[in-house]
């Protein structure tokens, strides 16, 4: 799927479920790197961590807040993180790779439905809810959460057989916000 993150739909979410399902019913991949645009990133993570049942190995939504044509962009550091997240991080799931700070050495790892983007351009926008990353990666180490215990996380595992989407998306729901006064 090539699509603008802004232009982002549940069909969108329905067709990368899919797709990810596909590729692990191969039984070829210790994880999947979804590369996706930041304006939409948080939801489709949300989307895919409910869309995606009894998941075997991690799937890491990864972006980049300056795009790759700017010397500062920081795409290459942001995969480099995801890939090392993968295959050091022993629990599956849906998650989201980002720069923790500033500088270019430090990726934290967010719970896809624990994630969001709090500034339009700042290299560290997303910061995980009420919860701190489930990982940092920081060059070559992996510092993984105090708190991991009791995160209720599946490990990984083998059974690759019985992955599934359930990805069809209701487009007739909306969020109403509420506040006193509201007429």
């Amino acid at each position: 799927i090539n699509e603008y993150s802004e232009n982002i739909e549940p069909i969108h979410w329905t067709l990368i479920a899919n797709k990810v399902v596909e590729k692990c019913k191969s039984e070829k991949y210790q994880g999947i790197i979804i590369s996706h645009g930041t304006d939409t990133m948080s939801y489709t993570a949300t989307a895919l961590s409910f869309a995606l049942q009894k998941l075997p190995i991690p799937v890491v939504l990864v972006g980049s807040q300056r795009s790759s044509d700017r010397p500062s962009s920081d795409a290459s550091s942001n995969l480099i993180g995801a890939i090392k997240f993968i295959t050091h991080f022993e629990y599956s799931g849906v998650y989201v790779a980002m720069h923790n700070s500033t500088s270019d050495d430090t990726i934290s790892c967010h719970i896809g439905t624990r994630v969001r983007k709090n500034h339009t351009s700042k290299r560290n926008a997303f910061e995980s809810i009420d919860i701190d990353p489930v990982a940092i990666v920081k060059n070559d180490k992996i510092e993984i959460s105090r708190y991991i215990s009791n995160l209720n996380l599946q490990k990984k595992n083998t059974n690759y057989s019985n992955v599934e989407a359930k990805s069809k998306f209701n487009t007739k729901v909306f969020l109403l916000k509420f506040f006193p006064g509201f007429n």
